[in-house]
Parts: structure tokens; sequence; C-alpha cells
């Protein structure tokens, strides 16, 4: 029988595996990189390159819009 200690190292494990997360999580994950690498002059369609080169499926356009949606939630959270 598993033990709640065992479902929890489970979950910690899924937690760090970035194969199971969506693109959105493992933007937010990045979003510090993101906003540095724009305010150097780096083009959005430059950034999501190179995210793409990691696995990242977004076009540019839900690209935009998934990190429009994370200033938001870090604007209303202070973050």
């Amino acid at each position: 029988m598993n033990t709640n200690k065992d479902l929890s190292t489970r979950l910690r494990a899924l937690a760090k595996d970035n194969t199971k997360k969506t693109d959105t999580a493992k933007l937010r994950e990045i979003i510090d990189d993101v906003e540095t690498t724009l305010k150097a002059g780096v083009s959005l369609a430059n950034i999501l390159e190179e995210l793409r080169k990691e696995g990242f499926k977004m076009t540019l356009i839900s690209f935009r819009s998934t990190l429009q949606r994370i200033r938001k939630e870090r604007r209303e959270n202070n973050i």
C-alpha cells in the first residue's frame, strides 16, 4: 500500500519533470529571463525561436498572449 509520503514524493517528481508541464507553466518558470532578454532588445520572435529549440510549441500569437497573461498575474499578485 502506498503511503502519503510516497505520493508526495511522486508528486514532487512530477512537478520537476518539464516534459509533463504545459508551455505556460514552463514559461512562468523562466519569465524573469524572458523579460530581461526583451529589455535587452531581443524580439519576441527570436526568444520564441530559442524556446522552440527547447520544445515549446507556441505560436508567436499564443506566446505574446501567454506573456501578457503571466504579466497580469504577476501585477495582481505584486510579484
